[in-house]
């Protein structure tokens, strides 16, 4: 609320690109939530970086079975762009223990399940069994969460405060043993860090 238009276009300066951010995510359709949407876009337009952040930050080419016991947790926060799969900037990417991050899902309790074909972790484990079986074990599914927080700066006014998308990376051997992906010298987080504030996205 402005005391006069004066004073609104003084201000325009600071506002204008929450505003142009907050329009563009209200245009899209009204059956999604607009963090929802735009993080469907995020995680599509970024996947090729996400298999290969994931791929490093797991180790998994010097150990193999931390695709069972790790995954990694992507947070980001809202910021414009004119970009659709580009609106959000990375805060952080960590690898995580999976009890930790089925916690974060409230999906703890499901772990222990005897069942759990009805359930998001059933259905995941269903999945990797299944691509195991039918690329002879050589592809398998790893697993990343990705959290949206609707804050800082360009937070979209109206919007829910976080939205969190379970997102499995479908890995290859072949791309595990890469020399691209093996260099010891090799930062992944800065190099996603780069791909996704540059909108960049690797494409595997």
């Amino acid at each position: 609320m402005y005391c006069s238009k004066e004073c609104q276009r003084q201000d325009w300066p600071q506002h204008k690109s929450t505003c142009l951010l907050a329009a563009s995510f209200m245009r899209d359709s009204q059956a999604e939530p607009p963090l929802q949407r735009h993080l469907r876009f995020w995680t599509a337009r970024f996947n090729g970086s996400l298999v290969c952040a994931t791929i490093v930050a797991l180790e998994l080419n010097a150990h193999p079975s931390n695709i069972d016991n790790f995954g990694l947790v992507i947070n980001l926060r809202p910021r414009p762009h004119t970009e659709a799969g580009a609106r959000f900037d990375l805060v952080s990417a960590v690898g995580t223990p999976m009890l930790q991050m089925y916690a974060m899902m409230g999906l703890a309790a499901e772990v222990t399940a005897t069942n759990g074909a009805g359930n998001l972790l059933g259905m995941h484990m269903q999945q990797r069994e299944m691509l195991k079986r039918n690329t002879h074990g050589q592809e398998d599914f790893a697993t990343v969460l990705v959290a949206a927080h609707n804050e800082g700066p360009h937070a979209i006014p109206g919007a829910v405060e976080k939205e969190v998308r379970f997102k499995p990376i479908a890995v290859q051997k072949r791309m595990i043993r890469s020399p691209a992906l093996t260099d010891p010298t090799l930062n992944w987080y800065t190099s996603l860090h780069f791909q996704v504030q540059e909108n960049i996205p690797n494409h595997t």
